[in-house]
């Protein structure tokens, strides 16, 4: 039984990973990747932007196959305005991931809905709502303005300004 084993781990051994499935759609999809067909709440363009690059981050998926991977998932409205993207460019060099992400992020979760939810935050007050109610929305709204509470002192400063 033991030689047995050997001969086992020797051969399991041997095997090579299928790179189409270590960086597959089937791969991503299992790790929680979901198809995009546009929105009207832009918050959902950053929910899955930050899904797939967490998957790709698992996957330790190269450069040169996200860009495939990630507009597979785009349907409908999505799907329509990348393929008029890639039409607009012509016969230019190929899109890469990152000016890829930044098209994304202008079309789908634009500079100013991120500056709205930034005003949301700085006006934020503590009103009628609990206090969990307000510590809830303020972490809600909270990253949107990153820039601003850079650390935990600023943070703590800024939400207690908010509470009644």
């Amino acid at each position: 039984m033991d030689k047995f084993t050997q001969i086992l781990q020797a051969s399991l051994g041997n095997i090579q990973p299928d790179p189409e499935k270590k960086y597959g759609i089937e791969r991503l999809k299992a790790l929680g990747a979901t198809n995009f067909e546009g929105t009207k709440d832009p918050a959902d363009a950053k929910v899955l932007m930050n899904q797939v690059e967490k998957c790709f981050g698992v996957m330790r998926c190269p450069e040169n196959i996200k860009l495939s991977l990630a507009t597979f998932l785009l349907q409908k409205q999505a799907e329509d305005w990348w393929k008029l993207l890639k039409n607009r460019r012509g016969d230019q060099e190929e899109v890469c991931w990152e000016e890829f992400r930044k098209a994304f992020f202008e079309r789908f979760y634009p500079r100013s809905f991120r500056d709205m939810k930034q005003d949301k935050f700085l006006q934020l007050m503590q009103g009628n709502m609990t206090v969990a109610e307000y510590k809830l929305k303020y972490t809600t709204l909270s990253k949107y303005a990153l820039n601003i509470i850079v650390d935990e002192k600023e943070r703590c400063r800024s939400f207690e300004s908010g509470l009644r």
